[in-house]
């Protein structure tokens, strides 16, 4: 619960220890039995808030029904802190120096163990699709593979669904490399793969319900929904589309990275056109609004930073003119905020006098 201005003062001697039971007993214990409630103790906004620190509201204690904040919502609030703890700035660099010191020491086995443990312990702060069932995964859960290049940072493997058809962590890897990024960084890549996940889930149960004599192979059955423009395209959006969710706490590397991925795999859902009869996983039309409203709610360098991987994402993928104009058309506002550089625009007038395109087709 962030900070207040009118937050009730709180005497330091009760602010030293509201952590503990102890404190908080404590705190409570000042507050005169109420009548008529078997015994238990009502408690105001003070001690609320003392509780909303600690995280916990001890057996027998009503909330006050005055509160500046009600009973339902403070209780919320407790529940979800106790559902989904998040490790502290300090915790994940701890974690992170672990690994590391066991690294520089030769103990791989040391490090991949650590490492698994805060892969594990970061997914309690990722987003599960609605499609599949939130299992939070032990560290035994999560699979590493140092041949997972880093900057893939994890792969969704469909192999491993026949093996593994209920348990979906058996189809996830991560690259060891993950634990160097930050703890949201983590968060947003197991949201990625988790979409991921979904998506061949429903591939998985079509394949189930065939029940036809000349059913396919697992490998075989797969193949069209696995066509390049199509993984690149929509099923990749789908995906890159979370990282919206997660920007805001990225570091500014790890937002560069996030942003090319989401644009490069709008460009390529803008340019996909899918065969008759398939329904895709999303739509350009879908992402580009949301796109456009983060865009709008945030600050200079971020949109800077939103121009800047637009144009890069569009001069990687390289589309067709009407793509390009489509997806510049579409995202102005970013693309205009790209071009706005005065260092850069020389570059981006090449790229679109190279491509045809004029000033009028897209300002």
């Amino acid at each position: 619960m962030s900070a207040s201005t009118d937050r009730p003062r709180v005497p330091r001697p009760r602010r030293a220890d509201t952590t503990s039971a102890a404190g908080i007993g404590d705190a409570v214990s000042r507050v005169p039995l109420a009548h008529g409630d078997g015994g238990r103790q009502r408690i105001g906004n003070q001690t609320v808030q003392l509780l909303l620190r600690a995280g916990r509201v001890p057996t027998g204690v009503l909330l006050e029904h005055r509160s500046a904040v009600g009973n339902r919502v403070v209780l919320g609030v407790l529940q979800a802190q106790r559902r989904t703890p998040a490790a502290s700035a300090s915790s994940w660099a701890s974690r992170r120096t672990a690994v590391r010191t066991a690294r520089a020491r030769g103990d791989d086995r040391e490090a991949d163990r650590l490492t698994r443990q805060a892969i594990a312990a970061a997914a309690t702060g990722a987003t599960y699709p609605a499609a599949i069932p939130r299992r939070l995964p032990t560290p035994d859960d999560i699979l590493l593979d140092p041949m997972t290049k880093a900057d893939a940072h994890a792969q969704t493997r469909p192999k491993e669904i026949p093996a593994h058809p209920t348990d979906y962590w058996r189809w996830l890897s991560f690259t060891p490399q993950l634990i160097a990024g930050s703890e949201a960084q983590v968060q947003s890549v197991i949201t990625h793969e988790l979409v991921h996940v979904a998506q061949f889930t429903a591939i998985w149960n079509a394949y189930e319900k065939d029940t036809s004599p000349g059913r396919p192979s697992w490998d075989e059955f797969l193949k069209p929904h696995q066509a390049r423009r199509r993984v690149e395209g929509p099923e990749e959006l789908q995906a890159h589309a979370t990282s919206l969710d997660f920007l805001d706490r990225l570091a500014p590397g790890e937002q560069v990275v996030a942003l090319r991925g989401l644009f490069s795999s709008f460009v390529a859902t803008v340019a996909y056109v899918p065969p008759a009869g398939e329904a895709v996983a999303i739509t350009a039309a879908e992402v580009g609004p949301k796109i456009l409203t983060y865009f709008r709610g945030t600050g200079t360098t971020m949109r800077q930073r939103m121009g800047s991987a637009l144009w890069w994402s569009l001069m990687d993928v390289g589309p067709a003119k009407a793509t390009f104009v489509a997806v510049l058309t579409t995202l102005r506002p970013v693309a205009l905020a790209g071009y706005a550089d005065p260092a850069l625009r020389p570059v981006y007038d090449d790229l679109l006098a190279a491509e045809g395109i004029g000033r009028t087709s897209w300002r």
